[in-house]
């Protein structure tokens, strides 16, 4: 049987939302993609799925990581509380179940912010000599974390931001990084299978970093106990 991939969608006006993009990457790896509607279900579906990829989104609202709002409001684009409180929930109970976590964009935000570190919550505003990392591409320099072989030692990836992390969290180590300094890509240094990036490899098509990434991923979810 075919590994199953927990993925949560956006929140959206009642709606439930998430691009095909995600699904396509996990069946091409050779999973299953399973949507995992926010609810008070969180202990039961991390034991129905061997595996969960948190998706991208907007902004964690900024008292996740202790802070007040520091930039204009226009400037945040608020997740809603109930998708974050159910991740966080369900991120708990699948790191104590041992199954691999995949973060992207938001979801490596989150990722950091669970372990205690904190964002910055506009790169723009407050590292004005950092990247336009809103729209485009750029390079990002990468070492192996524990858990992938990458084939490339760099890359270019697309970038879709405007926040990043400005403090690392407890017990995680950064493999990725722009040639600003700002953080790319995250592992928890102590878990089998947990990484995450800022761009969004989904979008990124079949080139060789995004298929070492969702086969490591899909690869660890194939080996739950």
């Amino acid at each position: 049987m075919k590994p199953l991939v927990g993925i949560v969608p956006s929140l959206q006006d009642g709606q439930l939302r998430l691009n095909e993009a995600y699904a396509v990457q996990i069946v091409r790896a050779g999973g299953v993609p399973v949507v995992l509607p926010p609810g008070d279900t969180a202990g039961h579906h991390a034991s129905a799925i061997d595996g969960l990829l948190l998706s991208g989104g907007g902004d964690l609202y900024p008292d996740y990581y202790g802070e007040k709002p520091s930039v204009p409001d226009a400037l945040l684009k608020l997740v809603e509380r109930r998708r974050t409180d159910y991740e966080y929930a369900l991120l708990r109970a699948v790191l104590e179940l041992r199954k691999p976590v995949f973060g992207i964009c938001y979801g490596m935000q989150m990722l950091n912010v669970f372990f205690g570190g904190t964002l910055c919550q506009d790169l723009a505003m407050h590292r004005p000599n950092a990247l336009d990392h809103r729209s485009g591409t750029h390079a990002v320099d990468l070492v192996d974390p524990v858990c992938v072989k990458f084939p490339v030692a760099a890359a270019e990836v697309n970038t879709s931001h405007h926040q990043g992390i400005e403090t690392v969290g407890t017990g995680v180590a950064v493999f990725a990084t722009a040639s600003d300094g700002v953080v790319e890509g995250i592992c928890i240094e102590a878990y089998p299978f947990c990484l995450g990036v800022q761009w969004h490899p989904e979008r990124m098509g079949p080139d060789p970093l995004t298929l070492a990434l969702f086969r490591a991923f899909v690869s660890a979810a194939d080996e739950r106990p």
